[in-house]
């Protein structure tokens, strides 16, 4: 070769090796050029960077997700991170393309895309991984939202992406199967309900199946999942995303496994349930599987596993708070057929991804472990394993191994866990534990559970949530219904909705989700589901003159709407908002809207079933207060956080559970006032009440010692809820004897409002008490004394007979120090009613129930005290004498001298206000003890009135006099006059009215209100020369010249009782069928000859206490081929249930114990029935297969075990009162 031709081939070559070089460095700057396919952000950045609404929704979407996962999570999720995401980069990535991701703790490594493949339901998989497998990543994605996991560094990591934003976290922080209840269960009925042949196989092959070469058996599995998960992952496509991602982790273990098994989703299906997720996860598997409760909410979930030859059903909620993340039904037992209703799960989204696995596995026959169970299920050795401080497998509990580690794979001697075998080899009897054998044995069984059905017409299942109806071929679905009908294949169904004047359509979910308008057009190619919500439509309702303000506007529901009702007994003026009337599982609310930060204050009264019927308090959703039982009246408040919001909805609602009622069956409301978090006003309203009454008007009520403030303006203060404790008059900037004051504010203010107390000491009380040194006074509800009971003989004292929120006191002073003794016996409501014994108004020792004669003593410091002992009733029940007594009281220290105050007033236009507190009107005794203080009178003359003089102790004409209490004094006051007369009223039995008494100008008239308790209505008013007017309880006087009386007569309310025997009774004689029954009392059962062949079991309706109109039906058993269970229940009781009940085979028997007063149930069940469990006074026994027998029963409540410290002063000794 020539020497130009090698120069010629070297500069070829020379340029070759130029173009490689740049391309290879073109390629790698190329490469390196190219993004990781998220990049972390910090978490508070967030809610600052949306650009549009959509980014904005995505951000909300993501953070309830983080919030709730937080949560639920044992250790508050410290992993999570935020990150930004490029869809653009993951919708160009191809098979074969590389692409760079990194968990939270780790550096950013590069993954090749193996497959992307899309399902039946619409959603995409992708998968990826490095070469070496040491990070693989997986996704499901459909729409807007993608589930997925990345495994870096041997670290499980969930991704959970909206849009361009997503969030990642440890799998392992998150709640999974384990504690101490067992979420493996035998079914309720070992039967196959739905008639479903399952094919049948030979034994078992002990040779093991190849682990990864043989095509994989498919099973296919329905998945349904509730309203709160729409709530909790944004849309259907996040939660179906999800669904995805848990059964991809699934078949991801038995793919590691070498299990030849796919699970794969042929449908998920919205079901409209629980939106709270308030129900257990046992009794949702079983409603489900159509075992129990509202079952029909799930028929076209189980028509569609049917049609569709589904193996499985797969049921998601959020995680309940019940300590279960997961529940299922075991199948297989001893090598069996599998039953296929009872192929059914229950997994908690929010929880692990294994759970899910796990769930399965229970159906397909697994158990969790030798410590747990003992053995396995479908075999000996189908179960899970562990090694103590290692691992555990997919069907074992960690904690069983003291453990946190869960591996992604199911038990096999073939398998590495940590350097160990994952199992032990099945020969093995007593400790094989190899469930991979398990299900390969099993694979194809597992695959045929059903057989896809071929149907010409198609189930379309209507659900109707809320108090509308759906219309669709000339049918009509009507409220809170499910409603089916079949539907031609390929033909369209439309669907209307009609709302009444009680709701307003709000939206359509399941097949209809996305439309908005009130139709729906659907055409059908399989089993369809439709849900159609309805919103309760809101009235407005004037409560001005309820409340006497205007400042906050307010709404009711349009059915079961609250009402303003005349009540003698309200806070403010002589009417209160009580709820509607509501059945069961229905609810009645009052709503107001707040447009500013602050303080809501309510007074509020409650009768109703106690911790199941209630009264809700919610502001935006959320439930502040909750309230329950018998509560008198009472004030609460709320507090409106400043958290940015324009309006604060707040809703009073009424609502009702599914059984039984108790007392009125409402709530009422008084005085909703609202003040904003602005600076305090300047002007101060002092307000003390002195006695056993209120005092409202347009300020909260107040009981005793009350400040305000106010911006000025007129002042209404009310006299209310006086008792029989009658109002004596006004002090300070009111003056008179009138209920109502009127007050322009101008400056500060300092008002007193006295009730009646009685002063005088009452000398028989000496002699009872076994004390004649001390002075004994009953300001309010005197005292009496009594033979019997009493400590040592004789006599004691016992409080007085007083009615509901009423209290009966007992008071002496004393100079200390000294030691005070006294006996005491206690019969009162339990917990509620009882003595408080107080030192200066401070409780020392309180008490209730029924208590025997105890003695107490106790050390009195030096100064001088008063010491009382009160009897205060709560708003409803008596139990027990409903009286406490106290005998042989005793003080050791100096004897107390007394000085006598005598004080009178002329003239009846005017009162004497002490600073000791209390008010004299005309001839007033007081006793004090003698001490060098004084003390100040004040002469107040009534409105339109004037003061003339003092006389006595206090002379002049000054209306302050300040007098000395070293020795007996009295002083007068003189009024100019004017003429009053006082109007009396009384009630009979079953109503009450109000006020009382009061004073009335002569020539003026006055009005009297009468109120019927529950269960009975006003018949007659009369007295005075006056007339019935307004609503039928308000009885006006004729103007008044005398004194006189107003007298109102009740009648207890008679109730309809319908009782309906049914196709299988023949009314014979006892109760009519139609009966009339006064409220509170019970029916009587009719007599009835039943069909034979069959057994009355028991009534559909309690008709013991009516309360108002029910229907009554029987409920029959047919006997034969039944077992026959006998139940003996002791007395103390009642239950649903007649004493014998035939059961079929596999079913249960669930009895409701209802105890009377002072019995509560004995949760103890005795007899031959298999032992089952109990919830709350409810037992349901195990599965009956043989006739038996069941014991049940109750015991009397004991009174509470506390502690009473006995301080005598002989003794000196603590003992324990039982």
């Amino acid at each position: 070769m020539s020497t130009s031709a090698r120069h010629h081939v070297f500069k070829k070559v020379t340029l070759l090796l130029l173009t490689l070089v740049s391309l290879v460095l073109w390629t790698r700057v190329a490469l390196a050029s190219e993004p990781p396919l998220w990049q972390w952000i910090d978490a508070q950045a967030v809610t600052h960077s949306a650009t549009s609404s959509q980014q904005s929704s995505d951000e909300e979407v993501l953070a309830k997700l983080a919030s709730r996962l937080k949560k639920t999570s044992p250790t508050g999720l410290p992993s999570l991170r935020y990150f930004s995401f490029s869809r653009e980069q993951l919708t160009s990535l191809r098979n074969g393309k590389t692409v760079d991701v990194a968990a939270p703790t780790a550096s950013f490594a590069q993954v090749t895309l193996k497959s992307r493949s899309t399902n039946n339901l619409g959603v995409e998989t992708l998968r990826a991984s490095q070469a070496s497998g040491d990070v693989t990543m997986s996704m499901s994605q459909k729409g807007d939202a993608i589930s997925g996991t990345l495994v870096q560094d041997g670290q499980r990591w969930k991704l959970t992406i909206r849009g361009g934003l997503g969030i990642m976290y440890l799998d392992s922080e998150l709640r999974s199967i384990g504690g101490k209840e067992s979420d493996a269960i035998e079914p309720p009925v070992k039967k196959n309900l739905a008639g479903v042949t399952s094919p049948t196989f030979g034994s078992e092959s002990n040779s093991e199946p190849p682990l990864s070469d043989e095509e994989p058996v498919v099973a296919d599995v329905v998945a349904a999942y509730s309203l709160a998960l729409l709530d909790l992952y944004g849309s259907h496509d996040g939660v179906v995303t999800r669904i995805s991602d848990v059964f991809d982790a699934a078949n991801k273990a038995y793919q590691d496994s070498g299990v030849a098994l796919e699970v794969n989703l042929v449908d998920i299906i919205e079901v409209a349930v629980d939106r709270e997720t308030e129900l257990s996860s046992e009794l949702v598997l079983d409603m489900v599987a159509g075992f129990r409760g509202e079952t029909e909410l799930f028929s076209h979930v189980r028509e569609q596993t049917k049609r569709l030859g589904a193996d499985f059903t797969a049921m998601f909620r959020p995680y309940a708070n019940d300590g279960m993340c997961g529940i299922a039904y075991l199948g297989g037992k001893d090598d069996s057929q599998y039953i296929a209703n009872n192929m059914v799960s229950h997994t908690s989204l929010d929880c692990g991804d294994i759970v899910n696995a796990h769930e399965i596995g229970h159906n397909m026959g697994l158990n969790h472990s030798r410590r747990q169970d003992g053995s396995g299920y479908v075999y000996h050795y189908a179960l899970g394993y562990g090694e103590n401080n290692s691992f555990a497998t997919v069907m074992a509990y960690p904690d069983a191994f003291n453990t946190t580690l869960r591996l992604n794979k199911f038990s096999s001697p073939s398998l590495d866990c940590n350097g160990s075998p994952c199992g032990i080899d099945h020969t093995d009897e007593t400790n094989g534990a190899d469930a991979v054998l398990a299900l390969n044995n099993r694979a194809t069984q597992i695959g045929q559970i059903r057989e896809r059905q071929t149907t010409e017409n198609e189930l379309v299942v209507v659900n109707v949530i809320g108090s509308g109806s759906i219309d669709y071929n000339g049918e009509t679905c009507s409220a809170d219904s499910v409603c089916q009908v079949e539907v031609v294949s390929g033909e369209t169904l439309s669907l209307a909705e009609s709302s009444d004047n009680t709701a307003q359509f709000s939206s359509w979910g399941g097949s209809c989700d996305g439309s908005s308008s009130s139709s729906c057009d659907i055409t059908v190619t399989g089993t369809t589901n439709v849900i159609a919500y309805f919103i309760e439509a809101y009235d407005p309702i004037d409560l001005s003159a309820v409340f006497e303000t205007g400042e906050l506007n307010f709404e009711t529901s349009r059915s079961n709407s609250w009402q303003a009702v005349s009540d003698s007994s309200a806070i403010i003026g002589e009417q209160s908002v009580r709820a509607g009337t509501v059945d069961h599982d229905q609810d009645s609310t009052l709503r107001t809207v707040v447009n500013k930060a602050g303080e809501l204050s309510f007074w509020a009264k409650l009768s109703s079933e106690e911790n199941y019927d209630e009264l809700l308090v919610s502001v935006n959703g959320e439930v502040k207060k909750e309230l329950s039982g018998e509560l008198s009246w009472k004030q609460y408040s709320i507090t409106l956080e400043d958290d940015g919001s324009d309006n604060y909805q707040v809703d009073f609602t009424y609502q009702k559970d599914g059984s039984v009622s108790e007392g009125s069956d409402t709530a009422w409301l008084d005085d909703i006032q609202f003040e904003s978090s602005a600076p305090p006003t300047v002007k101060t309203i002092e307000l003390e009440v002195i006695g056993g009454g209120w005092v409202g008007g347009s300020i909260s009520p107040c009981p005793s010692s009350c400040s305000y403030t106010t911006e000025g303006g007129l002042l209404t203060l009310e006299v209310s809820d006086a008792g029989n404790t009658a109002f004596v008059g006004w002090g300070g900037d009111c003056r008179g004897t009138e209920t109502v004051c009127e007050i322009e504010v101008t400056e500060d203010i300092k008002v007193y409002a006295y009730f009646e107390r009685d002063f005088s000491i009452q000398e028989s009380y000496n002699n009872a008490l076994d004390n004649n040194e001390l002075s004994f006074t009953s300001p309010v509800n005197p005292w009496e004394v009594v033979q019997t009971p009493s400590y040592e003989g004789g006599s004691a004292l016992a409080s007085g007979e007083i009615g509901d929120t009423e209290q009966s006191s007992l008071a002496t002073q004393v100079m200390g120090p000294g030691q005070i003794g006294f006996a005491y016996k206690i019969s009162t409501e339990a917990e509620k009613e009882g003595l408080q014994f107080l030192v200066n108004g401070e409780v020392m020792i309180t008490e209730a129930g029924e208590k025997d004669w105890q003695y107490v003593s106790m050390t009195i410091p030096e100064g001088s005290h008063e010491l009382r002992w009160l009897y205060q009733k709560d708003g409803s029940n008596s139990e027990g004498d409903d009286r406490i007594y106290i005998d042989k009281v005793t003080w050791d220290g100096a004897l107390p001298k007394y000085v006598d105050l005598s004080l009178s007033t002329v003239g009846d236009a005017g009162a004497i206000r002490a600073s000791k507190g209390f008010l004299c009107r005309s001839d007033c005794q007081y006793q004090f003890l003698e001490t060098p203080d004084s003390i100040t009178l004040f002469a107040e003359p009534d409105v339109q009135n004037g003061f003339v003089r003092w006389e006595g102790a206090c002379q002049g004409t000054n209306l302050s006099c300040e007098i000395s209490l070293e020795s007996d004094v009295g002083a007068t006051a003189i009024f100019s006059t004017s003429s009053s007369y006082t109007v009396t009223a009384s009630a009979s039995e079953g109503g009450i009215v109000s006020p009382e008494q009061q004073q009335v100008s002569e020539g003026a008239s006055t009005e009297v209100t009468a109120t019927p308790l529950s269960g009975y209505s006003l018949s007659s008013i009369a007295g005075c020369n006056g007339t019935i007017e307004g609503d039928g309880r308000t009885y006006v006087t004729a103007p008044v010249y005398s004194n006189c009386m107003v007298n109102a007569e009740f009648a207890a309310n008679l109730y309809r009782v319908t009782f309906d025997l049914g196709d299988y009774g023949i009314y014979t004689g006892g109760g009519d069928l139609e009966q009339f029954v006064r409220w509170g009392e019970a029916a009587e059962a009719p007599q009835f000859d039943v069909t034979t062949g069959w057994h009355f079991s028991g009534w559909s309706n309690d008709f013991t206490k009516v309360t108002g109109n029910i229907d009554v039906a029987a409920s029959y058993q047919f006997i034969e081929g039944s077992n026959k269970v006998t139940i003996d229940l002791g007395s103390g009781g009642r239950m649903n249930l007649q004493p014998t009940q035939y059961i079929s085979d596999g079913g249960y028997v669930e009895v409701l114990l209802t105890p009377e007063p002072g019995f509560r149930v004995r949760q103890k069940a005795g007899g031959t029935c298999p032992e089952g469990e109990w919830n709350d006074n409810s037992y349901r026994t195990g599965l009956i297969n043989d006739s038996c027998s069941l014991s049940l029963g109750f015991s009397s409540v004991l009174n509470s075990g506390s502690l009473l410290l006995i301080l005598s002063g002989q003794e000196g000794k603590e003992e324990e009162q039982q």
